[in-house]
């Protein structure tokens, strides 16, 4: 009896373990395919559209005009894009001053014309309504 016991209490560990690593794994799909969507946008020089998907707390850490100058700045230094690899994707506790929710900073080692090796930071967050949007954004 104590046997099948330790069985079911294994087993339920395992499941629980299994559904939680599952909803991880999702949770760093959809902000991994959120972040390369929006590197798209700067890649083919839609400065606006990335400031616009971005979400509300980016938007007003940024101002539109200051955001596209910026980025165009950096990418007539850097030049185009030539290869960007995933390199990692990193839960994150909120700031100080950012909105409390869950955050994935998602981590590519990319190299560019004139750039041969940087690594650009896109954080994310699950938004009010479910969906994950970008709210950060570091290269360096």
């Amino acid at each position: 009896m104590k046997r099948i016991i330790v069985f079911v209490v294994i087993i339920a560990i395992s499941v629980l373990a299994a559904s939680s690593w599952a909803a991880k794994t999702e949770k760093e799909k959809a902000a991994v395919a959120v972040a390369g969507k929006w590197l798209a946008l700067i890649d083919t020089g839609k400065y606006s559209d990335s400031w616009r998907d971005a979400n509300e707390y980016f938007k007003k850490s940024v101002k539109q005009d200051p955001w596209e100058n910026t980025v165009r700045s950096v990418r007539r230094t850097t030049g185009k894009m030539i290869s960007r690899k995933l390199k990692n994707k990193i839960d994150k506790k909120p700031s100080p001053g950012e909105p409390q929710g869950q955050y994935i900073i998602v981590q590519y080692s990319t190299s560019f014309q004139n750039k041969k090796s940087a690594t650009e930071e896109v954080v994310t967050t699950l938004d009010k309504d479910g969906r994950w949007k970008v709210s950060g954004y570091h290269f360096y």
